[in-house]
C-alpha cells in the first residue's frame, strides 16, 4: 500500500526516505476508518479508500 501512496503523491516508490512516515499515515487512517465505522478490522477492498485518506493526512499534515 505505500507504494500506491507514493504514486499519489508523485514521489519516486525506489525512495524510501520518508517511508517510516508515510507508514505511520497509513495507520492512522486505517484507524481513523475503523473508528468511523465502528469496527475493529476492515476488508481489503478499502486498501484503496485508505490509501486516499493516508494521501489526505500527509498533504494536510500542518493543519490537522
Amino acid at each position: 500500500m505505500i507504494e500506491i501512496i507514493k504514486l499519489l503523491l508523485g514521489i519516486e516508490t525506489s525512495d524510501t526516505s520518508l517511508d517510516a512516515l508515510l507508514q505511520f499515515y497509513k495507520e492512522q487512517a486505517y484507524l481513523m476508518a475503523c473508528e468511523y465505522c465502528n469496527v475493529d478490522n476492515l476488508p481489503i477492498k478499502y486498501d484503496n479508500t485508505i490509501s486516499l485518506l493516508a494521501v489526505y493526512l500527509y498533504r494536510n499534515k500542518d493543519s490537522l
